[in-house]
């Protein structure tokens, strides 16, 4: 059984994000393997990543797969358009094995992105991402009981704001007359989302960050170096002292 590691600058950050919330705790590690804890061998790969000494493991929410029409009512779980399923699955069996999920929110659909909500590229709208992570939040809230179930969905504390936000082709342009403009549109992003996060439980903790490695330009991808791009979202500078 293939289990990914998580590794890489946008695990440090989560990881780190982690390690504070536990005060000063041993450090955690965990999974991610959309095809092994969202596939047929589910359970099995929850057990084998917990004798690995794993405590957590990431699960990938794809707006686009959640959401691929536009919800009439866009906070709430319960909106026809959303499927939920893929994901209840792999919360229950992460929770089941002994494993805290963190779930990373990616992906946004056409009707929520780009000229359909008037923005350049393919950068998703702040306020459509933050009342997605709203109904997300609340189906995992540890409260709420799909139709046609006798118990609530386990709680899920830990969200991420997308995965890799330095990088195109799904958060795009990542620059505009070679200076980084994504770290702006990320930072609405981010603060949108975790407004709606902490909106339906303050002791939710929210991930940002999670950046690829390594700067790249072409006409296929473009990347900005993680620390230019954390500098600008965090609005600091580089310069030294």
């Amino acid at each position: 059984m293939r289990l990914a590691a998580v590794i890489g600058s946008a695990v440090t950050l989560a990881l780190s994000v982690v390690s504070i919330a536990t005060a000063g705790g041993p450090l955690r590690t965990g999974f991610l393997d959309p095809t092994a804890f969202g596939g047929p061998n589910a359970a099995i790969s929850v057990v084998r990543a917990q004798k690995a000494g794993a405590t957590m493991t990431r699960i990938v929410l794809f707006w686009s797969a959640a959401a691929a029409a536009a919800p009439a009512n866009p906070e709430s779980p319960n909106d026809p358009a959303y499927n939920w399923s893929a994901v209840d699955s792999q919360v229950v069996d992460a929770v089941g094995g002994g494993l805290e999920p963190i779930i990373d929110i990616a992906g946004s659909p056409k009707w929520a992105r780009g000229p359909a909500v008037g923005l350049p590229g393919t950068w998703p709208s702040p306020a459509m991402l933050a009342q997605f992570a709203h109904a997300a939040a609340l189906r995992y809230s540890g409260t709420f009981t799909p139709a046609g179930q006798a118990e609530p969905l386990p709680r899920v504390r830990y969200w991420e704001a997308w995965n890799e936000p330095n990088a195109g082709s799904d958060l795009s342009p990542q620059r505009v007359n070679g200076r980084p403009v994504s770290p702006g549109h990320y930072r609405k992003m981010v603060n949108a989302f975790a407004g709606a996060v902490h909106a339906v439980a303050s002791g939710n903790y929210v991930i940002a960050g999670t950046l690829g490695p390594f700067e790249h330009d072409s006409k296929d991808i473009q990347v900005v170096a993680p620390m230019r791009f954390m500098a600008d979202l965090l609005c600091v500078s580089m310069q030294a002292p």
